[in-house]
């Protein structure tokens, strides 16, 4: 039935005037003829992660501006506290004041006071296809975000803000026709974990495609992104070893690493010269006291998506070699993202996938899909789906989900002009890249991250000038997201642009003239 719509819906009319329904733009129209995919620049390597700090006075007012607007949210809540101003918002009962609190102390106050005169540049509501161009619902707010009011009007924009690297979020051709189709033959739902599948040959045909796509000899995928992080660390290594891990790395990350119950090390982000400092100290404690840890793993990202650095592969791995450690590399946003065939961070290094011990990644972001997946060795894989909680108790990914991330790999594998179609995207991706982020920097904006990253942080310091920059493109047709305090430190607040394959030129270009525009009366150009 779903295949059949799309098909009617196709053959209509109406589709080309309809904004909410995204034709694919075939990639032989991505015109990289004339590009050639860039080798990593080993020489500029580190400058380019470099970050130019807030100045001494910008630091002071923007500390100075957090530090009265906690004062005076810690009054407002005390006058709330003795009733002597109305409470806006939900809150406890008399009753459950003994109840340990869902959200309190500074977290608490800061997202009823703080984060609410802000809300109204996150958890925008769509109603369509999130492709290069979104239809986001305008709504406002009279009450400084308590309550949203949709004034009927879509602002069609030019889409920046998704992970949409290899431009594959489309809802009509060869892929979501396929992903229709899983349903019309599987259903909606398997309803049973992994460990349990045994009727169903489409969970396995995908990870061996995986698998194949990799260039490793096995894999295993999870529902969930997260979860694939948080869930199977802990099955890796136990209170008995040594984790490793970059100072930035994603949340899930650092869940996985609590719950193993292993001795954790924090390391200087992208750092390898810190990474081989504390791993040698702390070996030579661990002989000393006569407990030796019993394995070591190293953690790190292929692409650091608030940051938009690239990791150190070729160093990270030389360590991992000379004190016989493991080594786990979150893909999340390199896949797909990075190398010459759209494999990842060993592709971009042209070094052996089969050199990491364990590849992590998402089917959320290159491969418009959703879960995430575990690669390596086939012992590796065969023991991680016995020990894996995640794998033997979580209820694993939909039919039409699994179809749609095999559409993906069967596209990417397909021939064009003498290149597969995963070169062809990757080239219009990193094209995109370098001349997005040559745009951003002569026009005076500061920029940091890797050249060939399609993660663009822009610096503007400042929350409020990152929140009036937000609502001021919106309104100009451009989404972008924005990342502040507290996922950020207060005084590194940026504006993150997200390339993808399918952007056009001129879908570049104009988001920069809007951008100087709203930067123009923001006063946010630190790169000058």
């Amino acid at each position: 039935m779903c295949k059949k719509n799309i098909e009617n819906r196709e053959s209509s009319e109406a589709i080309e005037n309809d904004p909410e329904w995204e034709t694919v733009q075939h990639p032989k129209h991505y015109s990289t003829s004339d590009f050639s995919y860039p080798t990593p620049d080993i020489v500029d390597f580190y400058k380019q992660q470099s970050i130019i700090e807030a100045g001494i006075l910008t630091s002071f007012i923007v500390k100075f501006s957090y530090f009265i607007l906690f004062f005076f949210a810690g009054v407002r809540e005390f006058l709330q506290d003795y009733g002597i101003k109305k409470r806006m918002g939900p809150c406890e009962l008399s009753k459950h004041k003994s109840f340990v609190p869902i959200i309190g102390g500074s977290e608490g106050l800061f997202i009823r006071n703080l984060y609410r005169m802000g809300s109204d540049v996150v958890n925008h509501v769509i109603s369509g296809l999130p492709g290069t161009t979104v239809s986001v619902k305008e709504r406002v707010t009279q009450d400084f975000g308590w309550s949203y009011q949709f004034t009927g009007r879509n602002l069609i924009s030019t889409n920046l803000g998704s992970y949409n690297y290899l431009g594959f979020a489309q809802n009509s051709g060869e892929v979501p026709e396929l992903a229709a189709s899983f349903i019309d033959e599987y259903g909606i739902h398997l309803g049973t974990s992994g460990s349990r599948l045994v009727t169903q040959k489409i969970i396995p045909e995908l990870e061996s495609r995986i698998a194949r796509y990799l260039g490793v000899e096995s894999a295993m995928v999870c529902p969930m992104g997260f979860g694939t992080n948080s869930m199977n660390i802990p099955a890796f290594i136990d209170e008995r070893g040594l984790i490793l891990s970059d100072s930035l790395n994603h949340a899930s990350i650092a869940l996985g690493c609590r719950l193993s119950k292993a001795k954790i090390i924090v390391f200087n982000h992208n750092d390898p010269v810190d990474l081989e400092k504390k791993l040698s100290k702390a070996l030579t404690s661990s002989i000393l006291s006569g407990n030796p840890f019993n394995k070591v793993l190293i953690i790190c990202e292929g692409i650091y998506s608030m940051e938009g650095t690239i990791c150190d592969l070729p160093a990270i791995l030389e360590i991992k070699k000379k004190y016989k450690a493991y080594l786990f590399i979150d893909e999340a946003h390199s896949i797909g993202a990075l190398g010459k065939n759209g494999r990842g961070i060993t592709d971009y290094f042209n070094i052996d996938p089969n050199e990491v011990d364990i590849l992590m990644g998402t089917l959320t972001k290159s491969f418009a899909g959703a879960g995430g997946f575990i690669a390596g060795k086939s012992t590796l894989i065969n023991y991680l789906k016995k020990r894996s909680h995640d794998y033997y108790y979580g209820t694993m990914m939909s039919p039409p989900v699994t179809g749609q991330v095999i559409g993906v790999l069967d596209s990417l594998e397909k021939s064009i002009d003498g290149e597969t179609e995963a070169q062809v995207r990757a080239k219009k991706l990193v094209k995109n890249t370098h001349y997005f982020r040559k745009l951003l920097k002569d026009s005076g904006f500061l920029i940091y991250g890797h050249k060939d990253s399609p993660v663009v942080p822009c610096m503007v310091f400042y929350g409020t000038k990152g929140l009036c920059f937000l609502r001021q493109c919106l309104q100009r047709g451009i989404a972008l997201v924005g990342v502040c305090y507290p996922a950020v430190p207060m005084t590194k607040v940026r504006i993150r642009f997200c390339l993808s394959a399918a952007h056009t030129t001129e879908e570049l270009e104009n988001t920069i003239n809007v951008c100087n525009q709203v930067a123009d009366q923001v006063k946010c150009k630190y790169g000058v």
